[in-house]
């Protein structure tokens, strides 16, 4: 019997250097995903201060919306839907201008967070299911004005 002993293979370099770059996404891949992870910080609330108009300016801005969105309403020109969006947009805006924050933006939570009256945050958070069509018992677009203007009288 003949034993002839065969060398180890050698391995070009081409393959050290694959090896490597796929280490390297592999690396690349894992520092991504833990940076996409870390939990987000909140953004100041000072940054999100806009100018004010405060007051009884802002209340009767908002009221006048409110008041040519029911007779837009009336005139057929807006569904309950577009109601019940515009009436969203015109509490966020009023929120903007008697406090200063930029409530646009801002989601439902956020919202609660920046310490706006509750009873805008529920009726902002009511608005959206008749916004979005779920076919449910919703309050009509009379009802959903008229909450709007408490909402805008009652805030202090």
């Amino acid at each position: 019997m003949n034993y002839d002993i065969i060398p180890p293979t050698t391995y070009q370099p081409l393959w050290t250097v694959i090896a490597l770059v796929a280490l390297g996404f592999v690396l690349l891949y894992v520092l991504v995903l833990v940076l996409a992870t870390l939990p987000r910080r909140e953004k100041v609330a000072a940054e999100r201060r806009v100018p004010a108009l405060r007051g009884e300016a802002a209340r009767q801005q908002c009221m006048n919306d409110i008041d040519q969105l029911a007779a837009d309403h009336a005139a057929g020109k807006y569904n309950a839907s577009e109601v019940t969006q515009k009436l969203g947009v015109i509490l966020r805006a009023f929120a903007a201008d008697y406090s200063g924050l930029r409530t646009k933006p801002m989601t439902l939570a956020e919202l609660k967070r920046a310490g706006v009256p509750a009873s805008l945050v529920h009726a902002i958070e009511s608005f959206y299911p008749v916004a979005f069509g779920v076919m449910m018992e919703q309050e009509s677009p009379a009802v959903a004005l008229a909450h709007a203007k408490e909402i805008v009288y009652t805030w202090s």
